[in-house]
Formats: structure tokens, C-alpha cells, sequence
């Protein structure tokens, strides 16, 4: 090895950019907290490599301002401030704590953050990624090690698509062949979520393209195709042009066979730039007959494996009436507010899952919203105007320091490596619109790597005799040293303490606290808590559960501290906000009352608070409030009919008050009758599903099981016109649904009525040409 390039400090540096991806793409916290400690101890050796003259001077780099104003900025976020001060810089922050005071009264200092917690961990993250960025521009000083870096990426993003379509066509809901993923995943190779798998490769095709460019042979187009083939597998850079071009076509395959939409349409925008900025560069046809090489190449292979599921996948981007329709839409129409209030400064960087419940009117409820699903839309709630603007200082920044200084060079490898990583950086840009890739870890992680890349290769100089990069030379920052030492330490600190956390509180959630569990049991399991208070001091959960352990020991005072914690470091958790009103109820009616409808009014459509509030004013003889909460609750989430019922049936109500809580929605209407049936109440039931027929068009969306289950109830008890009135209004409303015309067919065949029976069974074919079960039946009946 030579050893100008292969020291320790880019050993590290190589490690940390093959680590990132292949751990699951960096989202647990064990993968974080490897990444947040090898970044800055990797800097730190770097800085005494530079102090100690084993290494070039420490190098200036465009953007640093920006980005430690940044860290200033978050920091800023979580320190606790005066309230009037906190008043004054952002009114909404303020407004949320104050809500508490019912509580434990004044607070004496309240940050900008509704999330300490996560703000900080938030914070660790950035620092991680602007120390990397500078790591990269310094590490990458010299053509040699900037290659060899570059040679490995593009590698890496080879095997790694390679092994996404084997895995992809093997074992298509495991990570490895041997990770599960939750039920609703999608992953795509190492990743769990396919868009950070195509955000991923998007950013580094483009990179990939320009090293198998850099490396074509030289052949001379005057001589025989014989002798250009020979010339060109002989000579000496053809065999890295051959395997980054696969490379190459790898990556774009399985980033398509991904299905996302964002990432394809991403790549494709951006690829389209790549391919007009080299062909800008060349000037000559021929200069660009590789990339249409692999351009074709890529698109037999994605024939081979088939269009039909990425066109599908398309179409699911437009509803029945060919509207342009996705979910993301309601939660940026849900945000509109959330930004206004909290414009200037933000809710806290990595609170927007905590702060978006109060803002929920379009978006469904039961759908648990952690990310914006646009990275601008992010910033602004979480960092305000103030964090938009630092993050696009940072991103002008760097851009016009590469462009300007990439006009002036004539070294094609360096405006290749540029015109590469500039175009990934375009396409997590475009990909940022419609996703939340920057708050994957590997993903933000190389997206700054792009970042140092593109200044490096602006920069660096192949053939310089006594400066081998362009940027100034500048004394060693004392800063980035200290913020290096901080990261190592208070970071591995943080690290280690949620891992500590995360595993003393997983075994805690698993006992369900009940009066009969033994004192001495009890107090083991707040010694065990407290440990993770130590651990993670700043997790409310941590405080929650020791509240509610306390509680069963009989300490008010120590269970109300803890409580009041809890409500500290996380105000607007409505969970949090009911059970602490549950409790603090019983010892002021009046306080416990406000939390209560503080909880409610901060997640408006969370159907598990209604719930808890019904049975609570139950239990204080309000009835009709009860009864409304369960009304709204149904009406959020018609799921939760059957919790309702037993909530109902607890204290002692009958069918009656069920049927007049009932909101005007069809399919509440048939599960109570469904329910009722069940229970042997046969005419009530009969009587719920022809309301239920009636009330159809209060639907949103329209389902065939409004008509087919009222169908059968009939049908099952011999009362043929009322089925047939189901079957009818199914056709009126749904003409076109196979299922309901089988049925009709069915029924018109049980009432002797062969022709009308015929009719709707040729009906179905129409439709759906291979059912077998109407062609079966019409045979029959053509036969008699």
C-alpha cells in the first residue's frame, strides 16, 4: 500500500463510508452511535496528523460558516431560555409550555425545542455530517487518495445493487435473507424504506457514470473494428471502465426495481444534467457514446426483468378519476399552519413527529406521521426561516465555489468527479421534495460526502509540482478540535446512554402495572427505571414510566414530580397529557379536567383519547359528554366500533343508546348490525342494515361489502326482496363490480328469474372476461 495514502485517519474515513450503507442503512441506534464516534475520532487523528506536520496544512473550506452557525442555531433551540425571552422569539413555543402551568405552575426557563431529547440527538447527528464534510475536503487533498475513494464508492454501489435484486427475486421481505422488516416495509437491499434505497443510488450513479467515463480506453477510430476491440481490451484502464460501467447499469437497475417514483424521477432529471453537462464538455458525439451505451444497457435489463410493476406502480400515483392523488399531499396541506406558527424559528430540529398531531385535520389518524415527507417542508417546521436560510447559505455556498473554479480547469478527471457529484447532489435535492432522505444516516452522511467531493475535485491538482489543491491553506482551526473532542465524548455519552435506555425500558414495557403485582416486585422495577433516567436523563418515557410506578407504590409527591418531568421535556404528548390528567384528576378535579381536554385538543383525532375520556366521564356521571366523545371517536375511526360497544355495554347501556350515538356512516351502521346479529338480535339487525343501505352516499369512498353484507344477512334468513334491494343498490352505486353482479345472479337464479339471472352473469364476464365461477354458472344454465 502506499503509505501517502493509506493512513490511519483515511483507513477510518473508508471504513465509515462502507459501514453506514451495509448497517441497515444507518437508522438504528447502534449504527448511529458507531458513525457519530468514528467520524469525530477520525477528524481528531487527521487534526494531530496536521499539528504533528505528518500531513498537508489544514485546508479552508467553503461552506464552514454556514454550517457552524447551524450547530450554534440547534444548540440555541435547546438551551432553556427566560420565558419573556422565549416569548419573544417564538410566541407558539411558549404558548405549549404555558399550557402546563395548570400544573406545576412558573417555569423558570423553557427552551425553543417542544422536544429536548430529540433536538439534541438531532443535533449529534449534523455535527456528524459537518465533520465529515470537512473531513472529506481534507482528506481528499491529494488525486491519489481522492481516486482510491472514489474507486471504492463506486464499487460499493455495485456489490450493493447487485445484492438488492438477488435479494429482491430470493427474499423480498427480509434484509439479508435473514432481517425482518415491519409488515408495511418495502425494503430494497440494505435499507428498510426502498426510497432511501433509491435515494441512495441516485446520488451515486451520476458519480459512478463519471469515474467509468474518466476511465475509458483511448482507441483510435481510424483502424479496423478488430483492431479498435483489441486496443481496447488491451489497454491498461479497461478493465475498471468495463466493471464501473456494470457498476453503473447495477445501481440504475435496482434503483428502478425499487419502485420508487420519487427516486426514478430524481435520477432521471438529474441523469438528463449529467448527460447535457458532459456532452456541453465534449462537444463531439462520440464523447458521450458510452454514457448512451449504458443508458441502453440499462434499459434491456430492466426489459428482462419487466416495466409492468414500475408502470403500475406509476399509475397508483392517480385515483379513480385520474387525479393526481398521493398521501403526502394532506400532511403538507396539515403543515401550512404548523409553518405560520412557528415560522421563525421552528418547532426544534427533530420534533416534527411531536408537533405535527396538533396541526392533524386532512390526514388520516390512524396513519402515525414521524416525517413530513419533504425535507424543506421539515426545515421549516422544525428550524424555521432561520434553518432554511443557514442550510441554503451552506448549499449556495459550496455551489459557487465549485463552479467557479471548475471553469478554469482543464483536467478532465477533476470536472468529470465534479459534474458526477454535482448531479448527486441534484437528485437528493429533486428526491427531497416528496421524501425525508437527509434524515436517513447513511443517506445524510453521503450526501455531505458529495458535498466534500465536489469542492475536492474543484480543487485538487494532478500534476501540481508544489500545491497539489487549489483551496488556501489556513491555521488549524481550534474549533473544529474542540467540537471533535465534544463529539467524542458527550456524543458517545449520549450513544451509549439511549442504548442503556432502550434496553432497561424494553423490558419495563413488557409488565403491565397492576395493583397485584408485589411491592417488592415494584420497587426493583423503579430501581431499574431510575438507571435509565441516569442513563438518558432527558427521555420522557423514562420519567413517564417512573411516574407510573411511583403511583402504584402510593408517593403522590415523588409521582407528580416525575409527572411534571415527563411534561417538561415532552409537552405535547397527548398519551403523556391523558394519563397524567387521569391521575391528577383524582386529587384536583378541576387541574386533571384541563389536561384531559389539553390531550384531546393537542391530537384532535386520536380515537384512543376519546376513548379514555369517555370512560372517564362515565365514571363521573356525565353521560351524554361520554356518549358524544364516543360518537367522535367512530366517527375518526369506525375500527374502534367494537371498543365502543364494550365501553357501552360496561356500563349498562343497551342497543338503543348505541344505534343513537351511531354517526350517519354506512359502515358503522353494518358492523353494529353485524355485531347485533352475532348476539342474536336478529330484527334490530335487519333494521341497522337497511339504514345502513340508506346512508351509502355520507361515504367517501364507496365498498362493495356496504351491499354484500347486507346481502347475505338476508339471503341467510329467507328474506329475498330485501337482498335483492341490497344487490340493486350495490349496482346503482357500483356498476362495474363483479363481485356484486355474481351475486345478483346468484339471487335472481334463486327466485326462478333464469333470463334476469343469465343477463347479470354474461354482465360479469363483460367485466371480468376470466371469471370461472359465472362461467361456470352460466353454463349450468344454458344447459337446463
Amino acid at each position: 500500500m502506499n503509505n501517502r495514502v493509506w493512513s490511519i485517519d483515511f483507513i477510518l474515513y473508508i471504513a465509515i463510508l462502507i459501514f453506514c450503507p451495509l448497517a441497515f442503512g444507518t437508522v438504528e441506534t447502534w449504527s448511529k452511535t458507531v458513525m457519530e464516534f468514528l467520524v469525530p475520532v477520525a477528524l481528531s487523528i487527521l487534526l494531530l496528523r496536521i499539528l504533528l506536520k505528518k500531513d498537508g496544512p489544514w485546508l479552508g473550506v467553503p461552506g464552514a460558516t454556514p454550517l457552524f452557525l447551524l450547530l450554534i442555531y440547534m444548540l440555541f433551540q435547546a438551551i432553556p431560555l427566560p420565558p419573556a425571552l422565549q416569548g419573544l422569539i417564538s410566541p407558539s413555543s411558549q404558548k405549549v409550555y404555558s399550557s402546563l402551568e395548570i400544573l406545576s405552575g412558573h417555569y423558570p426557563s423553557l427552551p425553543l425545542t417542544v422536544n429536548l431529547h430529540d433536538t439534541l440527538k438531532e443535533f449529534f447527528r449534523i455535527a456528524t455530517y459537518c465533520l465529515f464534510y470537512l473531513l472529506t475536503v481534507n482528506l481528499l487533498r491529494r488525486y491519489s487518495r481522492l481516486k482510491v475513494t472514489l474507486s471504492i464508492v463506486a464499487g460499493l454501489v455495485g456489490v450493493i445493487a447487485f445484492f438488492a435484486i438477488l435479494q429482491k427475486f430470493t427474499a423480498h421481505d427480509r434484509i439479508y435473507w435473514f432481517r425482518t422488516v415491519p409488515a408495511n416495509a418495502l425494503p430494497v437491499g440494505p435499507w428498510v424504506y426502498h426510497n432511501h434505497f433509491a435515494g441512495f443510488m441516485e446520488m451515486l450513479i451520476p458519480l459512478t457514470v463519471a469515474m467509468f467515463l474518466y476511465y475509458r480506453p483511448n482507441v483510435s477510430y481510424k483502424t479496423t473494428l478488430r483492431q479498435k476491440v483489441v486496443e481496447f481490451l488491451t489497454f491498461p484502464t479497461a478493465n475498471r471502465h468495463i466493471l464501473l460501467g456494470f457498476s453503473g447499469i447495477l445501481g440504475a437497475t435496482s434503483l428502478f426495481l425499487s419502485l420508487s417514483r420519487g427516486g426514478i424521477i430524481s435520477f432521471l432529471l438529474s441523469f438528463l444534467i449529467f448527460v447535457f453537462l458532459i456532452g456541453r464538455k465534449n462537444k463531439r458525439i462520440r464523447g458521450i457514446l458510452p454514457v448512451v451505451a449504458i443508458i441502453l444497457l440499462f434499459v434491456l435489463e430492466v426489459t428482462w426483468f419487466g416495466w409492468d410493476p414500475i408502470v403500475e406502480r406509476f399509475n397508483k400515483m392517480f385515483n379513480e378519476e385520474g387525479r393526481l392523488f398521493d398521501g403526502r399531499f394532506k400532511i403538507w396541506q396539515d403543515c401550512v399552519k404548523l409553518i405560520k406558527d412557528f415560522w421563525l424559528c421552528g418547532a426544534g430540529f427533530g420534533t416534527f413527529e411531536h408537533i405535527f398531531p396538533l396541526y392533524r385535520e386532512k390526514m388520516d389518524a390512524a396513519v402515525k406521521v414521524s416525517h413530513a415527507h419533504n425535507d424543506y417542508i421539515e426545515i421549516l417546521t422544525d428550524g424555521g426561516i432561520i434553518g432554511l436560510i443557514l442550510i441554503g447559505c451552506f448549499l449556495a455556498s459550496i455551489m459557487m465555489h465549485g463552479w467557479r473554479r471548475i471553469q478554469g480547469r482543464r483536467d478532465i478527471f477533476s470536472i468529470y468527479i465534479f459534474i458526477g457529484a454535482f448531479c448527486g447532489i441534484l437528485a437528493i435535492l429533486f428526491h427531497s421534495f416528496t421524501d425525508f432522505n437527509m434524515h436517513n444516516g447513511a443517506n445524510g452522511l453521503y450526501f455531505f460526502f458529495l458535498c466534500g467531493v465536489m469542492v475536492s475535485a474543484a480543487n485538487v491538482r494532478r500534476f501540481g509540482k508544489k500545491r497539489k489543491n487549489l483551496l488556501k491553506q489556513g491555521r488549524l482551526p481550534g474549533a473544529v478540535f474542540v467540537l471533535s473532542l465534544a463529539l467524542i465524548v458527550l456524543g458517545a455519552r449520549f450513544n451509549v446512554g439511549q442504548i442503556i435506555s432502550n434496553n432497561i425500558f424494553d423490558q419495563i414495557s413488557r409488565i403491565y402495572l397492576n395493583p397485584h403485582i408485589p411491592q417488592e416486585r415494584l420497587l426493583q422495577m423503579r430501581a431499574s427505571i431510575q438507571k435509565a433516567i441516569e442513563a438518558s436523563p432527558f427521555e420522557a418515557r423514562n420519567h413517564f414510566a417512573a411516574a407510573n410506578i411511583d403511583a402504584f407504590l402510593l408517593k403522590p409527591a415523588q409521582t407528580m414530580k416525575e409527572y411534571r418531568d415527563t411534561l417538561w421535556l415532552e409537552p405535547t404528548n397527548s398519551d403523556f397529557l391523558m394519563r397524567v390528567g387521569l391521575y391528577v384528576a383524582q386529587l384536583n378535579y378541576d387541574t386533571g379536567n384541563s389536561l384531559i381536554k389539553l390531550a384531546i385538543q393537542y391530537d384532535n383525532l386520536h380515537a384512543d383519547l376519546r376513548l379514555a375520556y369517555a370512560r372517564w366521564l362515565f365514571e363521573q356521571g356525565r353521560m351524554d359528554e361520554g356518549l358524544e366523545e364516543l360518537k367522535i371517536a367512530m366517527s375518526q375511526d369506525p375500527s374502534r366500533l367494537k371498543d365502543c360497544i364494550a365501553l357501552l355495554m360496561l356500563y349498562g347501556m343497551d342497543a338503543r343508546t348505541m344505534e343513537r350515538i351511531l354517526p350517519d356512516k354506512a359502515q358503522l351502521y353494518l358492523k353494529l348490525a353485524s355485531y347485533l346479529d352475532k348476539a342474536g338480535k336478529k330484527d334490530t339487525a335487519a333494521k341497522l342494515y337497511r339504514k345502513a343501505l340508506n346512508k351509502v352516499d355520507n361515504e367517501e369512498k364507496i365498498r362493495p361489502w356496504y351491499f354484500i353484507t347486507p346481502y347475505w344477512f338476508f339471503m341467510r334468513h329467507q328474506m329475498y326482496d330485501e337482498a335483492l334491494f341490497a344487490i340493486n343498490q350495490g349496482i346503482r352505486y357500483l356498476p362495474n363490480n363483479s363481485r356484486i353482479r355474481l351475486r345478483a345472479g346468484d339471487l335472481y337464479r334463486r327466485l326462478g328469474l333464469v333470463f334476469r339471472a343469465k343477463e347479470e352473469y354474461r354482465q360479469v364476464l363483460v367485466i371480468d372476461p376470466n371469471n370461472s365461477e359465472a362461467k361456470r354458472k352460466l353454463k349450468l344454465l344454458n344447459q337446463k
